[in-house]
């Protein structure tokens, strides 16, 4: 299920890699699994990303998990444009999703999704962090984050671990992502990927603290002689077990109602979300 932090930013770019890391990044590979995990057994976290590149763009996103199902909520916010707002809920038959505006204390529905959940479907809890570790992660075929990828170099100093795409491998590289990017855009006739660096920070529980993304990308359309300004650079910075109490119980009694588009429903103006800027 794709966030609107997908679909507002765009050309996420998820390499068909399965190439295998080198011996000597077994440590590092076992400090980034073992990040993931230890996010697995928190009860919630928030993440807040600041774009530099695009400017004017920024998201926050809450996840948390109770023992019926799991819930996010996304603000997106870009340069002269009105925020918006997705409550989500997966339950182990469905997943129920509603986008609209969060203001003035009420909730206004501009969208509802429902879907069953198949049994082969993977939705995992950490799905929200893991869409920022699938550039230099290699991933099974259910999308999860399985190791790391050789075309970067990885580098692991005390709590930071850096991720930077190798030059040599960016030519192959560029070539499955266009071919990645052709599947749902045809008319998208060349990728360059000249820089994709990552910079991950870990907590003293060995959770994601921050991560920090510089990405030069240009991209060419048919029809169009000049090449397009994609770049991304962008930082990210992760909580844990902070999402308000109140917030939750709010968003949990959304899904209790039968909402449609155009409806209402009442939001306390004093449960607000700071950015913790």
């Amino acid at each position: 299920m794709k966030t609107i932090k997908r679909a507002i930013i765009g050309l996420v770019c998820v390499a068909l890699l399965a190439g295998c890391a080198s011996a000597d990044s077994t440590d590092v590979t076992e400090t980034m699994m073992d990040a993931l995990k230890n996010v697995e057994a928190t009860s919630s976290y928030s993440m807040r990303t600041t774009y530099e590149k695009p400017e004017g763009v920024r998201f926050l996103e809450m996840v948390w998990k109770t023992p019926e199902a799991q819930y996010e909520y996304v603000r997106s916010e870009k340069k002269n444009q009105m925020p918006a707002d997705s409550l989500r809920q997966r339950t182990k038959d469905q997943i129920k999703k509603m986008t609209g505006i969060l203001a003035y204390g009420v909730f206004e529905v501009k969208s509802v999704q429902t879907y069953p959940v198949h049994d082969a479907e993977q939705d995992p809890y950490t799905e929200s962090l893991e869409f920022d570790l699938k550039r230099p992660m290699r991933l099974d075929d259910q999308g999860r984050c399985i190791g790391l990828k050789s075309e970067f170099a990885w580098e692991q100093d005390g709590q930071k671990v850096k991720a930077s795409l190798r030059k040599s491998a960016m030519p192959q590289f560029n070539k499955l992502l266009l071919e990645e990017q052709q599947r749902s855009n045809e008319s998208m006739t060349d990728y360059d990927m000249s820089r994709c660096d990552f910079t991950f920070w870990l907590d003293d529980e060995g959770r994601f603290q921050k991560i920090e993304a510089d990405i030069e990308l240009k991209v060419k359309y048919e029809g169009y002689v000049d090449w397009i300004d994609r770049s991304e650079k962008y930082t990210v910075d992760v909580s844990y077990d902070d999402v308000p109490e109140a917030f939750k119980q709010n968003t949990q009694k959304a899904f209790e109602h039968d909402l449609v588009v155009g409806d209402t429903i009442e939001w306390p103006k004093e449960d607000t979300i700071e950015w913790k800027e």
